[in-house]
Parts: C-alpha cells; structure tokens; sequence
C-alpha cells in the first residue's frame, strides 16, 4: 500500500466516524465512513482528503464514500478491507 492511500486514510479517519480503507478485486481503492448525509459537509471532507493523497501522488485510483450507519455493511460487504 502506498503513502498517499495511507495519509489519506488517517485524514479521513480523522473527519468521519467508523472509516475503513478496502479494496476491490480490479485494485481500486475505497475509503468508506460514516457520517451524516449533508452535501456540503461531505464535499469539504473529500477535498480534505485528496488534497492530502495528492501530497504523495498525482493519480489514484480511489472513491470516497460517507455513508449512513445502517448503510455501512452492505457497502463493505463485497470489499476487502485493509485498515
């Protein structure tokens, strides 16, 4: 795993509730937490969040997810998690 998936975890981690890293069979990467459904709010962790793995690297491949607590398992379901 590289450093700009790892940095970017610990931001998110520090912005939503229950955050997971996972990844996909094709090797894509998945930040997956918690939160409340509020657009804007949202939008400010995500560019948080890439703003510090754009640090490390250029290009990802990475979706990031802020999903309601009874959302969270089925969309972690067919992922591997890795943090």
């Amino acid at each position: 795993m590289d450093k700009a998936i790892e940095e970017g975890f610990k931001k998110f981690s520090e912005l939503v509730e229950k955050a997971g890293l996972f990844i996909d069979e094709d090797g894509a990467y998945f930040l997956i937490g918690v939160g409340v459904p509020n657009c804007k709010n949202n939008s400010r962790i995500v560019e948080q969040v890439l703003n510090e793995i754009y640090k490390y690297t250029d290009e990802i491949n990475v979706t990031i997810l802020i999903v309601p607590e009874n959302v969270y398992p089925e969309v972690t379901a067919k992922l591997k998690k890795i943090m």
